[in-house]
């Protein structure tokens, strides 16, 4: 008994032979009518990772924000300063450092 159904645009004469995408031979699919469940999820993922960015955006205290941004040269100048400082402390003991060494090394070559 042949019976011709359609199947998303193709026939299919036997409905136990006849491929459930309605493709025949070395036919590949190309694209799927409905996305994967995959897909499906990380699209809603992605959309509440949004969502909750946008809320959190929101509910930014717009004082604080201005207050923080214009604090930033002060801070800057004043984490530059602390660096110098620190810089010239670190020379400071390593020229002492090198100055004993030195010292050191031309007592064991020089005798007095």
């Amino acid at each position: 008994m042949e019976t011709e159904i359609q199947v998303l645009g193709s026939r299919c004469r036997d409905l136990h032979r006849c491929d459930p995408d309605g493709l025949h031979g070395n036919q590949q699919r190309i694209w799927s009518a409905r996305p994967s469940r995959k897909a499906h999820m990380k699209k809603l993922i992605l959309i509440g990772i949004i969502l909750a960015g946008m809320t959190g955006y929101t509910q930014a205290d717009a004082n604080k924000v201005i207050a923080d941004i214009t604090s930033a040269p002060v801070k800057l100048q004043n984490h530059i300063q602390s660096e110098v400082a620190n810089a010239k402390e670190y020379q400071k003991n390593s020229w002492a450092e090198a100055k004993a060494q030195w010292l050191r090394l031309k007592a064991k070559f020089i005798k007095n």
